[in-house]
């Protein structure tokens, strides 16, 4: 028979073991492909393909993360630019058409955010995904109510589920 002791460490080593194991928890969240991405933790780098979601990602509290923008910023989001400077430093990677693979992976990025056509989707992300790097792929917004869900998604992606649901309910 065991005793009293022995089977409360036991059980102290069970819940250590559980509560470790789920305080590495993944993230887990979908694009607008509905496509599934899990990354083992929370994303520190994040590589933008594409300009629309920097000004999102700032209001979720996310944009120190931001390690890469497109080239298209300095042309057709200067107020962007001007309401967030420190985009100014950030090294450029392309953009949607073109993307520099090369210098997003020397980036080393726990995430990208990119843009792709609803008719076509997965033009570049093939590469990401050779190497093991998690996408998230957004399209163009249809409506408001798909504006507000790409926020969301955005957030859960981003660890900010509560900056996302609080953006959303200001919109």
């Amino acid at each position: 028979m065991l005793s009293l002791f022995f089977k409360s460490t036991i059980l102290c080593m069970v819940i250590l073991i559980s509560s470790a194991k789920y305080s590495t928890a993944a993230i887990v969240g979908y694009d607008d492909f509905g496509r599934k991405i899990v990354m083992p933790n929370l994303p520190e780098r994040v590589v933008l393909i594409s300009a629309t979601p920097i000004a999102t990602i700032f209001e979720l509290g996310a944009g120190d993360r931001i390690v890469g923008v497109p080239d298209s910023i300095f042309r057709s989001y200067l107020s962007t630019v001007r309401r967030y400077p420190s985009l100014l430093k950030k090294p450029l990677v392309g953009g949607v058409g073109n993307p520099n693979i090369e210098k997003i992976i020397s980036l080393a990025p726990d995430l990208i955010i990119c843009f792709d056509s609803m008719d076509s989707p997965g033009k570049h992300t093939r590469v990401f995904e050779r190497y093991g790097i998690p996408y998230a792929s957004f399209g163009i917004v249809k409506d408001v109510k798909h504006g507000l869900e790409q926020i969301r998604r955005l957030g859960i992606l981003l660890g900010k589920e509560k900056e996302a649901k609080n953006l959303t309910r200001q919109i």
